[in-house]
């Protein structure tokens, strides 16, 4: 006997949780690394001319990507605004806030303020999408949110003294959460790699631009790990995460999205300590209970219900 068309539906949704679990988990990962990556590629690399090559290399590679899949790059006509208000969200303002933020700050404090965004992210959604805040949902924003809070414990003090940076890595992070709120509202049509190559496409042009009036257009020294560092970002941080941050994004609601990335300042933060020798002291441990909790409260229960839907 055929499979009834609900029982496909149901599989179609089942597929889609844990794809879209599993695209959580590498993009955590690489988002993680990344912090203490890019302090090294700072090293050598203006911020402009850095964003630059990644923008760039994210551009062509995605665009690559889609014309390889048989993907039109046309977009409706009616659509092209929404596209370049989330280009100027999620690439071009993220970008630049947070990689000249980062370099007045240090990498465990950045990715802290950063990942605010699911804070502006399920506000912003609760406005603009009506997306109702869940009792599970609320759980698990205020324990990721406590964890980041302990996170900063008594840097709170230090960030006082660095105002322009930390408002830069927050202005970042509402940046973003304005971004992918945007994608969701507009309800745009085109696959999700032409949507991520576009909104480079579009951002390319002026990043650029500034990189030449600001960065002077010197060649970087291009030394071994920060060169690395650079090739890290173009590959997995800039053409694998953006990809399957949208799709992400496309599949589950925004609070969902927002509050599952809060396990990335905890990568970061032992990522920093493995690769820049930062020490983890309890702060640390309590938070990474705290992030985890808030994941499992967020995201196990509901797969949970989908698997016992469909029979597993």
């Amino acid at each position: 006997m055929s499979e009834m068309p609900e029982a496909r539906a149901q599989t179609g949704r089942d597929t889609h949780t844990r794809t879209s679990f599993v695209l959580l988990i590498g993009l955590s990962v690489v988002w993680g690394l990344n912090w203490p990556i890019m302090k090294i590629a700072l090293a050598d690399f203006e911020p402009l001319t850095f964003r630059t090559l990644c923008i760039g290399a994210g551009a062509i590679g995605l665009a690559a990507i889609a014309r390889a899949a048989g993907l039109s790059l046309a977009v409706p006509r009616r659509e092209w605004k929404w596209l370049i208000l989330a280009s100027v969200c999620n690439i071009l303002g993220w970008n630049i806030l947070v990689v000249y933020g980062l370099d007045m700050m240090a990498a465990g404090r950045s990715v802290i303020l950063a990942y605010t965004m699911p804070l502006w992210g399920v506000i912003l959604s609760a406005v603009f999408l009506h997306e109702r805040l869940t009792r599970r949902r609320g759980l698990g924003l205020v324990l990721g949110l406590c964890g980041l809070a302990v996170l900063m414990g008594s840097d709170i003090v230090d960030l006082q003294a660095t105002p322009v940076g930390a408002l830069l890595v927050v202005g970042a992070a509402i940046s973003w959460a304005a971004g992918t709120v945007t994608v969701k509202y507009a309800k745009l049509t085109i696959p999700t790699t032409v949507l991520t190559a576009w909104q480079m496409i579009i951002a390319l042009g002026p990043v650029a631009i500034l990189a030449l009036i600001v960065d002077g257009g010197e060649p970087p020294t291009m030394n071994l790990w920060p060169t690395l560092a650079v090739v890290y970002n173009m590959v997995l941080a800039f053409n694998f995460s953006y990809w399957a941050w949208f799709r992400i994004v496309a599949e589950v609601p925004v609070g969902v999205a927002a509050i599952s990335t809060l396990v990335i300042p905890v990568i970061g933060l032992l990522a920093g300590a493995a690769l820049l020798g930062e020490a983890i002291g309890a702060q640390e441990l309590i938070a990474l209970v705290l992030v985890v909790c808030a994941l499992a409260t967020a995201l196990i229960p509901q797969g949970f219900l989908a698997w016992q839907r469909s029979g597993r």
